[in-house]
């Protein structure tokens, strides 16, 4: 029987090759138009969440975006155990507003949905340990400001998001789910 986490790391690399074609598309077809992509970070009191971005400038003042990245997680007590922590690779779509009719820089809101692919490990004070993998919908509502150097080129963004963390498939022991509340950082670059 195959084992979950390879069938997990193939998904995972099927949707990094289908992001990159669809930008290397996207480009070949509308060159006039703008881009942006770029690293993210994101902070949440369980864990640290590390992306890669791209997005499409599909009108003056909105944007759909997709991200590929690494979720690193340490819940403590806060799940369903005693010790919970670890981590795995995950893709997003977002949708973005920004509140300047013809600029991208300012305050912006929107949503992302993210879905997750992680493996934790979990310890219980009775001395049980165990491993569940978990493939977590992470949708969430975002608020930010982002603003540009005088060139215009680089990109730089501050914003909070709120959402929830639901496990949609588990294999092993059930383990934490809930509100997550994330802050993140962003740098990018327009082309």
């Amino acid at each position: 029987m195959i084992s979950l986490l390879p069938r997990r790391s193939i998904v995972f690399a099927c949707i990094c090759i289908a992001g990159f074609l669809c930008t290397q598309t996207v480009q070949a077809q509308a060159p006039d138009r703008h881009f942006m992509r770029g690293l993210a970070i994101q902070a949440y009191p369980a864990g640290v969440v590390l992306n890669g971005h791209f997005a499409y400038f599909y009108k003056p003042n909105q944007t759909v975006g997709i991200y590929l990245g690494y979720n690193l997680t340490n819940r403590r007590d806060w799940g369903e155990h005693d010790d919970e922590q670890g981590g795995g690779a995950g893709a997003g779509l977002a949708w973005r507003y920004y509140f300047k009719e013809k600029d991208v820089s300012g305050f912006h809101a929107g949503i992302r949905t993210d879905m997750w692919f992680l493996t934790i490990d979990w310890e219980q004070d009775a001395g049980q340990e165990g491993e569940t993998e978990i493939s977590v919908l992470q949708p969430t509502a975002q608020v930010g400001y982002s603003f540009f150097p005088p060139d215009r080129r680089l990109a730089f963004e501050v914003n909070a998001s709120l959402g929830a963390e639901i496990n949609v498939l588990t294999r092993g022991e059930d383990v934490g789910e809930g509100a997550i509340f994330l802050i993140g950082f962003t740098m990018g670059y327009q082309f």
